[in-house]
């Protein structure tokens, strides 16, 4: 049976509570939240309630409790996180049976609400991301953090099994690259063409069918799947699709739009271990022990702000004279520079912004990271001058590298590099390695904008 923590308004002390709402001496507030509804109760219909009467509250000053407000936390899928629960409103004097909280306390509640649930999706995803890197950290095998990966992909849909199917271009076929748990097929397998990963693998989009059952020709890992999420994996630029990752429900429409995002955000993470994994390239493998390091910090929770300085160094020793990273501000349609290295001292662009309304580099970004979310050369022959070149200090005309950084189907933010110094040409190597520090980069901004910093 499911249990939430009620935590007292006036100490810390928690109280584990079922919250069955088959309560046979009646309805407790704790069975109205699990059913999604807010409780706001005092006086009679407190006192006589299971969850009050007959005991003393020790977590509250008074000894008594004389009103509570209670609201369900839940997720976009209406599944029951937890609670909110103040008890005992107060105004001038104690706590009494006068003093009641309000249906402006219960609106100011709900508010409240819906900004922990965000935190706690907040911290889901930072913690998924940290296990993946801890996992990089270990030199597993493919197979061993394709696993990784599935287990992970499980808890952040509450999916039922999940797979990784990756392309084997040497004989044009899709095998089964890891699952969890094994269904028909096991891992080695070839993947029929009647399957939705290949479907995704040919087509590089993502699809979802809310029941497997109306689609013509469909192949089902388990017999027992009702619907299903497949997303690609895709790597370089221009993309190339490596495979693809799903998850599976044995229930109907049991996936949504969050669980596409997130998915994706996963897709990163089997791109990115690939690459540390599987690289055969010498200058790509010490870019990828810089990276290496990085993620062994970045998984020790250190400083997200000393990290991105790691990240620009990374960037700077593999072959850009200057690179830059920014945070996007939405609502002001503008880039903040975080941190710079370069030719120039370090930081010497912290706090530098750059917004749509007077540049056409910010204005294209905004409008296409969705549809072009790799590394890319910035021409100047495409947009005219950079705008924003002399305060950069570089040339006018000067081509430059970025990349998007994307959590979650949202953008973050964005890292620029360029080579004012030596004027050497950006090549496709260059922006591969952009691609690989962007999937950490844009972790680190989301965590610097979404969770509260340690001082």
């Amino acid at each position: 049976m499911p249990q939430v923590d009620f935590t007292g308004w006036s100490a810390a002390t928690h109280l584990p509570l079922n919250t069955n709402p088959q309560c046979k001496k009646g309805r407790t507030h704790r069975a109205h939240c699990a059913n999604g509804r807010a409780v706001n109760e005092h006086g009679p219909a407190l006192r006589t309630n299971p969850y009050v009467a007959g005991k003393t509250p020790k977590h509250l000053r008074s000894g008594e409790c004389f009103s509570l407000l209670a609201v369900p936390l839940k997720d976009g899928k209406g599944r029951l996180l937890g609670l909110l629960k103040v008890e005992n409103k107060t105004e001038a004097e104690d706590a009494s049976d006068d003093v009641f909280f309000t249906e402006a306390d219960e609106t100011l509640a709900r508010i409240l609400a819906n900004e922990i649930v965000l935190t706690f999706e907040t911290i889901r995803i930072t913690k998924t991301s940290r296990t993946l890197l801890r996992k990089l950290n270990e030199n597993p095998t493919l197979q061993e953090f394709f696993q990784e990966v599935l287990l992970q992909g499980r808890k952040l849909t509450g999916a039922d099994r999940g797979d990784i199917t990756w392309w084997n271009e040497e004989n044009q076929c899709a095998f089964v690259g890891a699952t969890v748990p094994e269904g028909k097929l096991k891992t080695g397998d070839v993947m029929p063409e009647c399957s939705m990963a290949r479907t995704v693998i040919e087509s590089g989009q993502p699809e979802l069918a809310p029941n497997v059952a109306r689609l013509d020709n469909y192949f089902a890992c388990d017999s027992r799947t009702v619907s299903e999420v497949v997303v690609p994996v895709k790597y370089g630029n221009p993309p190339k699709i490596l495979g693809a990752l799903n998850a599976e429900w044995f229930r109907e429409a049991a996936f949504d739009g969050q669980d596409v995002e997130s998915l994706k955000h996963l897709a990163d993470f089997v791109a990115l271990g690939a690459s540390l994994i599987e690289s055969r390239d010498r200058e790509q493998a010490a870019a990828l022990r810089d990276l290496q390091l990085v993620i062994g910090n970045l998984q020790k929770e250190e400083s997200p702000v000393g990290i991105l300085q790691q990240v620009l160094y990374a960037l700077v020793s593999s072959n850009f004279d200057r690179a830059r990273i920014y945070k996007y501000i939405p609502e002001e349609e503008a880039f903040e520079c975080l941190d710079s290295m370069g030719v120039e001292e370090a930081g010497a662009f912290k706090g530098y912004m750059i917004r749509a309304n007077n540049s056409k580099y910010a204005r294209s970004t905004m409008e296409t990271w969705q549809a072009n979310p790799s590394a890319a050369i910035r021409d100047p022959r495409m947009f005219g001058a950079d705008q924003h070149a002399a305060a950069l200090k570089k040339p006018a005309h000067l081509s430059w590298a970025g990349v998007p950084l994307v959590v979650m189907g949202k953008l973050y933010g964005y890292i620029a590099a360029d080579n004012s110094s030596t004027l050497r040409p950006i090549q496709a190597k260059d922006l591969a390695r952009m691609d690989l520090f962007s999937t950490l980069t844009a972790q680190l901004i989301y965590n610097l904008l979404r969770l509260p910093q340690k001082v």
